[in-house]
C-alpha cells in the first residue's frame, strides 16, 4: 500500500519501541529528580544511605548468590553510594516475578508425572552418564529417552529446508516458542505454512518473547495471527513502566510437529539465522532436530507455559508421539529452563531449552564427546556445554 514519506517518517518515529523508550525515560529522570531533591541538605540522611549501601555490599559479598549478579550490584553501589543501597532494596533483593512465576509453578507441578523416567532407558549409559542423566531427570525433571534420532545442523540455512518440509507434513499440531521473530523471507516462509495449515483444522499455536521480537513485528501481529487461527502468546509483553518484571525473558526456540518432531538450538525466526540478510557479518547457531520419544519433553516444556498464561489443557496425552524413527541414536534427554524461576535473569541459561545426547549407539559413526559437543551448540541462543547446564 502505497504511503506518502512524511506518514512513513512519523509512523517510523512514533511506533511501540520509541513511545516506550521515551516513557520509561522520563520515569526514570522523574525518580532521580525525586531523590535528589529529598536528600539535598539532609546531611543525616546522607550518611544512612552511606552507611546502607555499605551494609548491603557486605552482605552482597557474603551471600550465596550468582557472582556476576552480585558484582554487577556492588559495582552500581560502588558508583551511586547514595543511590546504590536504596536500589537495592527496591529491586534487587525481591521477587518481581512472583505472580508469573506462581502460574508457572501451578502447571508444571499438576503434570510432573507425565515427566516421569521411564524404566530402562539409561541402562546402557556408562557410570558418569548416568549419573548425570539422573540428576537432570530430578532437577529438571526432564527424563532421558531411548528410540530417537536425531539430526544436527550446523547452521539456520541447513535447518531452514527440513523446517519447512515438516511443517508441511503437519497433520495434528504444530507448536514454535521463539524469542525472536522478524519479518522476512525465514518468517514468511513459516507463516504461510502456518497459515495453510490452520486452515485445514491443524492445531496451530505459537509463543513469542514480547522484548525479542519488539523491534521485528506489525503492532497488530497477534490480531493477524489470531484471524488466521494461529493462537498466539506474547510471552511478558513490554509496557512501559520501570519494572524488572520485564527483564524475565524467553529465549527458547523450540518447534513440535505432531509430537513425532522437535526442533531446538540458538536458530531464531528472522533472516540474520539462515544469512539472508547479513546484519553482523555471517551468523552462525547451529540447530537440531528430533525425531521419536524424546519429542515429549519438548510438547510438555511448550504446553507448560501455554497453559500458563492460557489455560486450556489438564490432559496431555493427545499430544504424546505416535511413531518412533526406524534407527534410533542413543539416549538423549532434552530439559529446559524456566524464565520465570528463582535464577537471576541474567543467569547464562536463563529461559532456555538444551539438548543433551548422553550416549551414541555402536556403528552410527559418532563419539560420544563430539555428540556432546555438538548438542551444547544447539542450545536455546547459548554455546555452554550442556553437562555445565543447572537445567
Amino acid at each position: 500500500m502505497f504511503r506518502l514519506p512524511i506518514v512513513k517518517f512519523f509512523n517510523r518515529i512514533f511506533n511501540r519501541v520509541t513511545i516506550t523508550a521515551v516513557l520509561v525515560a522520563l520515569q526514570v529522570l522523574w525518580l532521580l529528580w525525586a531523590f535528589w531533591s529529598f536528600t539535598a541538605g539532609r546531611v543525616w540522611l546522607n550518611g544512612a544511605l552511606k552507611a546502607l549501601s555499605i551494609l548491603i555490599v557486605l552482605y552482597l559479598v557474603r551471600k550465596d548468590e550468582n557472582s556476576a549478579y552480585k558484582i554487577g550490584w556492588i559495582v552500581l553501589i560502588g558508583l551511586l553510594p547514595l543511590l546504590g543501597g536504596a536500589l537495592y532494596l527496591a529491586f534487587g533483593n525481591k521477587a518481581p516475578a512472583k505472580h508469573l512465576r506462581e502460574r508457572m509453578q501451578k502447571v508444571e507441578q499438576a503434570h510432573q508425572t507425565e515427566l516421569a523416567q521411564p524404566e530402562g532407558q539409561t541402562d546402557a549409559l556408562d557410570i558418569s552418564s548416568r549419573n548425570l542423566s539422573r540428576y537432570v531427570a530430578k532437577f529438571g525433571p526432564y527424563p532421558a529417552w531411548r528410540n530417537t534420532a536425531a539430526h544436527y545442523f550446523s547452521c539456520g540455512e541447513e535447518m531452514y529446508p527440513q523446517l519447512l518440509a515438516d511443517l508441511e507434513k503437519a497433520e495434528k499440531f504444530i507448536f514454535l516458542e521463539f524469542f525472536i521473530l522478524r519479518s522476512g523471507k525465514m518468517w514468511d516462509g513459516v507463516e504461510q505454512i502456518l497459515r495453510r495449515k490452520a486452515a485445514q483444522g491443524v492445531d496451530v499455536r505459537l509463543i513469542y518473547d514480547d522484548f525479542g521480537s519488539l523491534l521485528g513485528l506489525p503492532s497488530d501481529f497477534v490480531i493477524r495471527m489470531e484471524k488466521a487461527h494461529i493462537r498466539c502468546i506474547p510471552f511478558n509483553p513490554v509496557v512501559p513502566l520501570v519494572s524488572l518484571v520485564m527483564n524475565h525473558r524467553d529465549h527458547r526456540k523450540i518447534v513440535v510437529v505432531d509430537g513425532n518432531v522437535a526442533y531446538t538450538g540458538g536458530v531464531n525466526l528472522a533472516d540474520e539465522y539462515i544469512n539472508a540478510e547479513q546484519r553482523f557479518g555471517y551468523w552462525k547457531d547451529a540447530a537440531i532436530r528430533l525425531e521419536g520419544a524424546a519429542v515429549w519433553n519438548f510438547t510438555v516444556m511448550f504446553l507448560n507455559v501455554w497453559n500458563a498464561f492460557r489455560p486450556q489443557e489438564t490432559d496431555y496425552t493427545a499430544f504424546a508421539p505416535t511413531r518412533l524413527p526406524a534407527v534410533q541414536d542413543g539416549v538423549v534427554q532434552p530439559y529446559a529452563d524456566s524464565p520465570l524461576d528463582e535464577e537471576p535473569p541474567e543467569h547464562p541459561c536463563a529461559g532456555t531449552a538444551v539438548c543433551l545426547y548422553l550416549h551414541a549407539l555402536p556403528g552410527r559413526g559418532r563419539g560420544d564427546a563430539g555428540c556432546s559437543e555438538k548438542c551444547g551448540q544447539a542450545r536455546g541462543g547459548r554455546a555452554s556445554h550442556p553437562a555445565r547446564d543447572p537445567g
